[in-house]
């Protein structure tokens, strides 16, 4: 448990604060949440839930540290506390005691504290700091024990909010359970994260992209559902493997591949079908085929290609093929906007069939 230690300090001698962090509701102007939002719960106190109170305050009150992170009691704008009472309250929150001056707002609790039916203390203790502060007006003992329950109480919400994956959106600088799942994915490293995807839509699909046996129909159904669009794969493509120099067959005594029958391959590539893979996209409309085209809209043909390198991996080779449905084809047109060798034909489509003309090599990009 950490306790503040509360002791005078000349001025100047902490840093000057840093600007507040962006949440993902920005502050109001000012710093605070707004006097109507106050006005409202000050008003109907026990209408509201504590940690949704907190949440609320620790996401758009624009303070540099969240709730039970600050080092020192002056960055945090609110102060809790307990109000001694033998009566069992019917909600977490008693009371709302507006800022006055030097004063912080303070939010007078039931459900947690040291007195109290439901506390740990005995009850004649209870009632005797009820007595010294209702008929003797000294508060001193109760204010004592607020120290020690400002502490907790923010301790007790923070431990809340971070096994909360929903409250991790609320500041940016409090999404751990965007780090837990980029472990889990593998791309826990920040350099790994680059790309044309975005953070959370690998997070999305991370049952497919965590296990370690990826087959077709999961890749499948990555690419449908992020794309919304019908999807394919084509396992077991045949393709030549160009052989290096030093593995080629030559007539030399001491060459290692020179043996007729064990270790000789004759010509300059091997025959392989279970290295190379292909991804039928479609078919689509003309309007979705433009986006997978190398130049459209979106990055949609760089997204994919992403896609297939994160489940996939870099050792299988693969292709995309983009097929544009014969109710949108149009043929070549001047001025239609057909981009040519990609979404543009010569003639009128006499056959029924799907074009799916368009094939995207990345291997054969690369090497060009």
């Amino acid at each position: 448990m950490k306790i503040y230690r509360i002791r005078s300090c000349p001025a100047g001698r902490y840093p000057s604060p840093v600007p507040p962090r962006r949440a993902v509701i920005a502050p109001a102007a000012g710093g605070d949440i707004g006097a109507a939002f106050w006005a409202e719960r000050e008003r109907r106190p026990w209408a509201f839930d504590l940690f949704q109170l907190l949440r609320r305050v620790d996401a758009q009150d624009g303070q540099r540290y969240g709730l039970g992170r600050a080092p020192l009691p002056r960055y945090e704008r609110l102060r809790l506390g307990q109000r001694p009472t033998l009566g069992f309250a019917a909600a977490n929150i008693t009371a709302i005691v507006p800022a006055d001056g030097a004063r912080k707002r303070r939010l007078d609790i039931n459900g947690f504290g040291l007195f109290g039916p439901n506390g740990p203390l005995p009850l004649h203790l209870t009632e005797y700091v009820y007595q010294r502060r209702r008929q003797d007006k000294d508060p001193a003992l109760a204010a004592f024990a607020n120290l020690f329950h400002h502490r907790l109480i923010t301790l007790f919400y923070r431990a809340w909010a971070d096994a909360q994956h929903c409250v991790s959106f609320d500041r940016p600088d409090s999404r751990r359970f965007d780090h837990y799942a980029a472990c889990l994915l593998g791309i826990g490293q920040p350099a790994r994260r680059d790309g044309a995807l975005d953070a959370q839509a690998r997070y999305y699909m991370a049952g497919h992209l965590s296990r370690r046996t990826r087959g077709a129909e999961g890749l499948r159904s990555v690419i449908q559902h992020y794309f919304a669009v019908p999807a394919g794969v084509r396992e077991n493509l045949f393709q030549w493997l160009p052989l290096p120099a030093d593995s080629r067959l030559r007539l030399h005594p001491r060459h290692p591949n020179a043996r007729l029958g064990k270790s000789s391959c004759l010509g300059l590539a091997a025959p392989d079908i279970q290295s190379r893979f292909a991804v039928d996209i479609g078919p689509l409309p003309w309007r979705q085929y433009r986006r997978f085209l190398p130049a459209g809209r979106g990055g949609a043909l760089g997204q994919l290609g992403d896609w297939i390198r994160q489940y996939a991996g870099m050792e299988l080779a693969w292709e995309a093929r983009v097929i544009l449905a014969r109710e949108d084809y149009q043929g070549c047109v001047l001025g239609g906007g057909q981009p040519l060798g990609q979404g543009s034909w010569l003639g009128d489509n006499f056959s029924t069939a799907h074009r799916g003309d368009f094939i995207y090599r990345p291997d054969e990009q690369t090497a060009g």
